[in-house]
């Protein structure tokens, strides 16, 4: 086997994992405590607990504006997880 396949055939056995991009209305579910929104939770919940999972800062920084917003129904503080 030449160099180039041999680079190509493991590249591409690197390639095979697949990451799941965690969205801000994924962590918004998770900490919703709201009764009517237990099934979303639950999946949230389940998919957070997977692996190969990815964030960016701009969906960190959207999910903390959102949970701590003043004007949402429970919304986080400082003093509550």
């Amino acid at each position: 086997m030449r160099l180039f396949e041999r680079l190509t055939t493991s590249h591409a056995a690197l390639c095979t994992t697949v990451i799941c991009f965690v969205d801000t209305n994924v962590l918004i579910h998770a900490v919703n405590a709201a009764a009517e929104d237990t099934d979303k939770q639950r999946r949230a919940f389940d998919l957070l607990g997977t692996r190969d999972l990815a964030l960016s800062v701009q969906v960190l920084q959207e999910f903390y504006v959102q949970a701590t917003r003043p004007s949402r129904p429970r919304a986080l503080t400082h003093g509550r997880p």
